[in-house]
């Protein structure tokens, strides 16, 4: 439960912080410029199905302030349920990949690193967190799987 609970939280963290701009292949440090901003998480995925009104309502919020993504140049925050402490989370990208990918490090000890995809097409963010420990088992494409806990997130710039 607490790896679904995360990826749930990296998946939705990161909804806000896949730019494609190559001016840092690598990110060692966070965002490339340009993809630091606000976003609506507009879609969730899990299971291989896109998630019903009221499951998306229950993971990602009701309101538009509950499912509000921030990313700064090294971190991505989703706002969540009211009430809710904002946890920010550190990611990393490499945008010389196709797709892109993204690697989210838990808030709290830092020492669980969740791996994923994203594309970023006009305003919309796309991004697909896997359960793979290990990099080399990332997503390959922005489906997820029955039985799985990958999750994709689908977000609009505001």
């Amino acid at each position: 439960m607490r790896t679904t609970a995360f990826l749930l939280l990296a998946a939705l963290t990161a909804l806000a912080g896949g730019g494609c701009k190559k001016s840092d292949p690598t990110n060692a440090g966070g965002g490339p410029a340009g993809i630091e901003g606000t976003y609506l998480v507009t879609e969730f995925e899990f299971g291989g199905e896109k998630a019903p009104p009221d499951m998306f309502a229950f993971f990602v919020g009701k309101d538009e302030a509950e499912r509000t993504v921030t990313i700064t140049k090294d971190t991505i925050t989703f706002k969540g349920k009211k009430g809710a402490k904002d946890e920010p989370a550190a990611y990393k990208i490499d945008a010389s990949k196709t797709p892109g990918e993204i690697d989210l490090i838990e808030p709290k000890d830092k020492s669980e690193t969740s791996y994923g995809i994203y594309k970023l097409e006009g305003d919309t963010l796309t991004i697909l967190i896997g359960s793979a420990k290990d990099p080399k088992d990332r997503p390959k494409e922005f489906k997820t799987k029955s039985k799985s806990e990958e999750v994709m997130f689908t977000m609009k710039r505001k």
